[in-house]
């Protein structure tokens, strides 16, 4: 659907029906998993375009055919059947293949398609959007609140939900009201954090400094919470998370922190050491958890080539999966003369089920900057990039909250800490090719190109981004540099194995008591984490099979 509006608000705007069909296509023509569940669950008639009921019907012939379903087969298809020019010609099969490649959100917009209530509302909601934006009565920040409140408004009827916004925003604003109710606003602050690791206990609420951890806490539960925690000192029990340590099974009933839980305790955090603890929008808690101390160390006191040396002595290793010692990395590309050098973080966590750099960048995203800084500095490089998932919107807006305050503090752009060093951040977002996990084909959809993997030799040391010596790690292995270069190499490689050094974050999830993040030494065993961090399988049943790496781990 054509709504003729302003940029601003059509980027506001839901699916119409017509958008959600060129979705559902466009996702058909890059993936052959999101074509076969299109196949097996449309019809189509379930199109309200005409034009794309032809392009569908086509696609459905190859199908049943045997032959592929891409542009080119389909394009050729059409052309036969005398209908491509009706369709738009070939730039329209271009343009929607540039929408939504992936299976998984081709179900959502599948479920859009046959929903025909919801569409309606959503198009009724957009002609809405388009007359007050024709008619100019109201500013363009009321016609974006007025769009998001309609917008929402349809989406939580269609789940069922009872609220129109996030429920974190509803417990923090039903939290202030509460607190000014009882003349506490002045003396207790409300911070949002990133994710405490344990998400099946969710929504989680800390009260500090005892550090009392609420589990399962619903917008009802929080005026008792007021009440009688925060103002009259007494702890809401039923609230309260039981599954503690033995050794304070005792005390269950009295403040229960994080750290007595059985889910902790034996975790040891150190890419995650701030996620939870503070407000990841404000530098000046970064700052408070020794942020930036590393950063001023490098290049106060240390050369690259010590940088280097102490990150090869800790032990670290590549947390995206290859294992590649990072100190040894690092070497490569600093031995490597040019004229420009950069800094890629690889942030396209692409497995299902995985949101270990997802907690990090959306939890502790000014670690990231720092280490990635550092890493320029030790390197030579005076660029990065941070190549992260368009699917995570709340960490590419934490993320870049954290670049301009660090660009305001003069931790990143010229002169950083008076020492000469200049080095500078940029984000790039990723459309969800799985491909674009592997590093060079990274790089190539950096530069704007289609995300394929390069030829090796030269290696991304020599010639990586834009054709210049660049040092790529994902968001777990920069998470754990600033505490080394703080903490000492001699202190990483105290943990784990004489040949895995450090910790490792898993995601748990499945069939499984308590899922979630955890951060814990290398060489714990399968069973520690399943049965004592995990809490084992649920209702009592026998443990069968766990697979570790996700689905593409084998």
């Amino acid at each position: 659907m054509e709504t003729g509006v302003p940029e601003q608000i059509a980027s506001a705007l839901p699916p119409s029906s017509i958008d959600a069909e060129r979705s559902v296509l466009g996702a058909m023509l890059q993936d052959s998993g999101a074509a076969t569940l299109a196949f097996e669950t449309l019809a189509p008639e379930d199109f309200y375009s005409a034009e794309h009921k032809e392009i569908f019907e086509a696609m459905r012939a190859l199908h049943i055919a045997g032959n592929p379903v891409d542009l080119m087969t389909v394009g050729n298809e059409l052309t036969r059947r005398g209908t491509l020019d009706g369709v738009g010609g070939a730039p329209y099969l271009l343009q929607a293949v540039r929408f939504v490649p992936t299976t998984a959100n081709t179900r959502t917009y599948i479920q859009i398609v046959q929903e025909k209530s919801t569409l309606r509302r959503l198009i009724s909601a957009a002609q809405t959007i388009q007359r007050q934006c024709y008619a100019q009565s109201d500013s363009l920040a009321d016609v974006l609140h007025n769009a998001e409140r309609l917008i929402f408004d349809i989406v939580m009827r269609r789940a069922g939900a009872e609220t129109l916004v996030p429920l974190n925003k509803v417990l923090m604003s039903t939290f202030e009201e509460e607190l000014k109710k009882q003349g506490l606003e002045d003396e207790i602050k409300i911070v949002q954090t990133g994710c405490f690791g344990l998400c099946a206990l969710g929504p989680v609420v800390i009260v500090y400094p005892e550090g009392t951890f609420y589990s399962h806490v619903k917008k009802e539960d929080v005026a008792e919470i007021v009440e009688e925690h925060l103002l009259k000192g007494r702890l809401v029990d039923r609230l309260v998370y039981k599954d503690v340590a033995e050794e304070v099974k005792d005390a269950a009933v009295r403040h229960v922190s994080l750290n007595d839980t059985n889910f902790y305790k034996t975790q040891k955090r150190v890419a995650l050491r701030n996620c939870g603890l503070i407000n990841p929008e404000n530098i000046d808690e970064y700052i408070a958890m020794d942020g930036y101390a590393a950063l001023g160390k490098v290049l106060t006191e240390m050369t690259p080539e010590q940088v280097i040396q102490e990150v090869k002595d800790s032990g670290l290793r590549g947390r995206g999966g290859g294992g590649f010692p990072t100190g040894l990395k690092w070497s490569f590309t600093a031995a490597n003369a040019a004229d420009q050098k950069y800094v890629v973080c690889n942030a396209d966590e692409g497995d299902p089920g995985a949101f270990m750099d997802r907690s990090v960048l959306e939890g502790d995203p000014h670690c990231i900057v720092e280490a990635m800084t550092i890493c320029g500095y030790a390197t030579g490089a005076t660029e990065g990039y941070v190549y992260v998932r368009a699917e995570y919107p709340i960490a590419v807006k934490r993320l870049q909250i954290a670049i301009d305050e660090a660009r305001e503090y003069g931790l990143l752009g010229k002169n950083i800490f008076d020492s000469g060093f200049d080095f500078d951040l940029h984000i790039r977002l990723g459309a969800g090719a799985f491909v674009c996990g592997e590093e060079t084909a990274l790089m190539t959809s950096i530069e704007g190109n289609r995300g394929e993997p390069r030829p090796r030799p030269p290696d991304p040391a020599v010639k990586g981004l834009f054709g210049k010596p660049t040092t790529e790690n994902n968001v777990e292995t920069f998470a754990n540099i600033p505490q080394i270069i703080l903490k000492g190499a001699k202190w990483f490689a105290s943990m784990g194995t004489e040949r895995s050094k450090g910790t490792k974050v898993f995601a748990l999830g499945g069939k499984i008591v308590n899922t979630g993040l955890v951060e814990i030494p290398m060489g714990t065993t399968l069973r520690e984490i399943i049965e004592d961090i995990g809490g084992g399988v649920p209702h009592g049943k026998k443990f069968k099979a766990a697979q570790t790496g996700g689905p593409s781990g084998g």
